[in-house]
């Protein structure tokens, strides 16, 4: 028997089978649904593209080239399978038992051919199911490649492969605060799954398998996928697991749906759920995005440079009440070649973020609802809990939005306001009470790295060993970049001469804007980094010095990476002003 490449998806339990496939066509191009004879309790849905010329033909050569050979059809094809979850055989009279088997007896699973995964409800699909069909059946040394997204803030989704096979440790990924998506590995030959495998909501496998095996060999690949025996090499990726409980999962919809159908569009550091484009695209190819179907007055569409919650929801004619409303919300990603659609998504599948429910906390990616292990959830809380203050003493935040115009090195006048007034301000406060002990570094950016790469070295520096950054609350994305900078900082100060010589000289020609009579004191080599010190501004009419789960995770993993490097992390709040009383919130 001929080996054949397989992707094969598992579909949730009791999810109705009439809508595993949507009946609704694309483009004009209908799916049909074919008939298999011997095997009729299986379902193959079939969607083809009529013969066309690639866009390039006409584009580049300017019609000057005309030929059949040209032209070119696109297929897809899934085939929905069910099969019996207990200790039944597949023989001649299957159908037959099909037809006498509760559902609750039996899972489905689609197997796709061409581009047959965009027939698929993408609601439809158990999340993790090819991962953890690889990860039960291979060892941690026998990895090649994975894929993972970073949920403590800034969302980033990463890709790498290995030269040769090795452990989870020679990738790049924290496993404190990335969500492994997919994995690669080689499984042994006389296992159920050989050969190099791939496994991420689908599993992809290449085996001696076709319509008259198949079922026998998806009921082995589900006792494989029930299995717990990847919890020996791998237990970290259950830290965050999907959520099952559909009950659950819609009262998760309607929490963040009301969260954010409330957004203040004039303050975003109230909200801890965001947007983000859901997967690894080809920046190359984008003009910018689309939202929905808004067109301007020659009817082109209308372009944002990235996919921003507030744009999404002036796109709604009504008032956002329902996940619905962003499930039929399309955002999509125009190509730059041609002006037309690229690649979309749904709009609920861009929501990014973590959400506190019913005294747990839970996080959303790609349109699914992940949960937070109790465990991992209570060591997050306590490392959080535990990091110290600093000694210094930040000034409070002001609550109107004022602006200043101050010299720059050039002498011409540049405007601070919100966080860069108050850094201004807050060395000036401190240089009053000890004169030549700060230097105030932001917007004082060190280029480094070559083309147009620029780096803030710190917000304010002291002289004792302090690096101190400081950001107003604004969401996880915010948090996240101010504990990644200061981390980044610190690395490259111990770790890249060259840097520290740009940094002092960046500090000399500070010191003789600001007048000071010597920097001695600053220059790194005698201002050897031991603190890293992060100050947040709290949210508006806040009174609790809390961050959302997946910033405390940022701050962990930055923390747990400082301390290798010998440098302890601090963490301040800094109070902000009552507009009413003129007082600081802890004053009343």
């Amino acid at each position: 028997m001929a080996k054949n490449k397989l992707s094969i998806y598992l579909i949730k339990q009791d999810f109705p089978v009439g809508e595993i496939v949507p009946p609704a066509s694309d483009n004009g191009n209908p799916i049909i649904e074919l008939q298999i004879k011997g095997h009729e309790s299986c379902k193959l849905f079939v969607r083809a593209t009529k013969p066309h010329e690639p866009e390039w033909a006409n584009a580049f050569f300017n019609s000057a080239v005309e030929s059949e050979s040209l032209k070119v059809a696109n297929i897809g094809a899934a085939l929905v399978i069910p099969v019996l979850i207990e200790n039944n055989s597949f023989d001649a009279k299957a159908d037959e038992i099909f037809s006498s088997v509760g559902e609750e007896n039996r899972r489905y699973f689609v197997l796709t051919f061409g581009y047959g995964r965009t027939l698929i409800n993408r609601s439809a699909i158990e999340e993790r199911f090819g991962l953890k069909c690889v990860l039960n059946s291979v060892k941690n040394d026998t990895l090649r490649a994975i894929h993972f997204a970073d949920v403590s803030g800034s969302a980033k989704r990463s890709s790498e492969q290995l030269s040769r096979i090795g452990d989870i440790d020679d990738f790049a990924i924290d496993t404190e605060r990335n969500l492994l998506s997919q994995v690669t590995a080689k499984c042994g030959e006389d296992e159920l799954l050989c050969g190099t495998v791939t496994g991420g909501d689908s599993l992809a496998v290449t085996k001696e398998i076709d319509i008259d095996n198949v079922q026998e060999f998806l009921k082995s690949l589900y006792e494989l996928f029930c299995q717990e025996t990847y919890k020996q090499d791998f237990d970290w990726v259950d830290n965050i697991a999907p959520v099952k409980d559909p009950a659950l999962e819609q009262k998760l919809w309607d929490e963040s749906i009301q969260q954010i159908a409330n957004y203040s569009y004039n303050d975003d550091s109230q909200h801890d759920l965001w947007m983000a484009v859901p997967d690894i695209i080809d920046w190359d190819r984008i003009e910018g995005f689309q939202i929905g179907s808004q067109t301007d007055e020659n009817d082109e569409p209308i372009l944002q440079d990235d996919v921003l919650l507030a744009d999404v929801l002036r796109s709604f004619k009504k008032p956002l009440t329902s996940i619905d409303q962003l499930k039929h919300k399309r955002v999509t990603a125009i190509s730059k070649e041609n002006g037309l659609p690229y690649q979309g998504w749904q709009a609920h599948k861009c929501l990014v973020g973590d959400l506190a429910y019913g005294g747990e906390s839970y996080c959303v990616l790609d349109g699914a609802w992940y949960e937070i292990r109790s465990d991992y959830l209570n060591r997050i809380n306590e490392d959080f809990m535990d990091t110290d203050e600093s000694d210094i003493d930040f000034i409070p935040y002001p609550q109107n939005d004022e602006e200043q115009f101050v010299d720059d090195f050039d002498g011409k006048k540049i405007k601070l306001e919100k966080e860069g007034l108050y850094n201004y301000k807050l060395e000036k406060a401190l240089a009053q009470k000890f004169p030549n002990h700060f230097l105030l570094m932001d917007k004082r950016l060190i280029s480094y790295g070559g083309g147009r790469s620029r780096i803030e070295f710190c917000d304010v520096l002291a002289d004792d060993g302090k690096r101190i950054h400081i950001k107003r609350y604004s969401g996880s994305a915010t948090m996240s970049h101010l504990f990644n900078q200061g981390l980044v900082s610190a690395s490259m100060e111990r770790d890249a001469a060259d840097y520290a010589e740009k940094v002092n000289e960046k500090i000399k020609q500070v010191g003789k804007q600001e007048g000071l009579s010597s920097v001695e004191n600053f220059l790194l080599n005698q201002n050897q980094i031991h603190d890293v010190v992060f100050a947040i501004v709290p949210k508006q009419d806040s009174h609790s010095h809390d961050l959302p789960f997946f910033s405390k995770v940022a701050l962990c993993s930055v923390k747990k990476q400082l301390k290798r490097m010998g440098i302890e992390t601090k963490l301040n709040w800094i109070n902000r002003i009552n507009k009413s009383e003129g007082q600081t919130p802890n004053e009343h």
